[in-house]
């Protein structure tokens, strides 16, 4: 999937562009298919994918178009999202199919057809990004457990989603301790913590962090709040960043994510920051953008 699209064919969204990128990084021919309109509503599997299926030989890959272009991909109604995946799983040899999970950013994501929904009609594996993406968690959240020599460890929780409080609650009460710096800067600052999680952080002393300004009613953080980031992040050992500050894809609203992320890369090179983990898809693409990374960097 490419961007929010909301369920409507958005020409600038499909992954044609995927698709070439693939194609040059591993040598290869990827051949894109395009779904199809049916009673003015976008079908990710037509003829076209159809045909593509039962023409491959052994060796040729296709891509489909942006998974979300399809109202079903997101249903709230189970049968709609097992309708789409059955019809992924159709093109596919009758009992031939087999499904890779190698994307680790939306394996946590419920409710959509062509992650967790198809993993419920065919077997399936970890690809090695999963699997090396899940080792590099599991390295970093070891580092957290050894609480008396592991430094200063600062949280950044960002991004857009208001229904992550469980986890965010269920992490800081797991892993802070005394000198802690918890900083919540997203779209949805104010709710990312339950009432107890805040109550007992405060009694260990760990300082909570939201913006004191921002941008465009909440599309940036603005700069009052980067330099209280910055002064934090210029004191810690170890780094946690989740979700991008702002909403980056538009460049009047870079400016709070960009200069972190510089920050943090800057303070990484001279070892003044031990570790720093980036952890997301979005926050991922915002750094790459933010630090001019090409599809070669990892």
């Amino acid at each position: 999937h490419i961007g929010r699209p909301g369920g409507m064919f958005v020409g600038s969204l499909q992954t044609d562009l995927v698709a070439e990128a693939y194609s040059r990084l591993i040598n290869r021919p990827v051949k894109k298919v395009n779904g199809e309109i049916q009673q003015g509503a976008f079908r990710l599997i037509g003829r076209e994918a159809r045909d593509a299926a039962q023409r491959m030989q052994p060796g040729d890959i296709i891509m489909l178009d942006n998974t979300r272009f399809d109202r079903r991909e997101n249903s709230k109604k189970k049968q709609r999202r097992i309708s789409l995946a059955q019809e992924i799983v159709n093109l596919a040899p009758q009992g031939k199919a087999v499904f890779v999970m190698d994307g680790f950013p939306i394996t946590h994501r419920g409710y959509t057809a062509s992650v967790t929904d198809i993993a419920t009609l065919v077997p399936g594996v970890k690809g090695l990004w999963q699997s090396e993406e899940e080792r590099l968690h599991n390295d970093f959240l070891r580092l957290l457990r050894y609480r008396s020599s592991r430094g200063r460890l600062v949280v950044l929780f960002g991004g857009a989603k208001p229904d992550k409080q469980k986890e965010i609650s269920e992490f800081c009460r797991q892993y802070l301790q005394f000198g802690d710096v918890v900083i919540l800067a997203g779209k949805h600052p104010a709710t990312l913590l339950d009432r107890n999680t805040e109550d007992i952080l405060t009694g260990r002393r760990i300082d909570i962090i939201r913006p004191l300004d921002t941008v465009g009613e909440g599309e940036d953080i603005g700069p009052a709040t980067i330099r209280r980031i910055q002064q934090v992040v210029n004191q810690t050992d170890i780094l946690f960043w989740e979700g991008p500050l702002g909403r980056f894809e538009q460049e009047p609203f870079q400016m709070g994510g960009f200069t972190i992320v510089r920050d943090v890369a800057r303070l990484t090179e001279q070892r003044r920051i031990v570790r720093a983990f980036i952890s997301g898809g979005e926050l991922g693409w915002m750094t790459k953008l933010a630090l001019g990374w090409t599809e070669k960097d990892r």
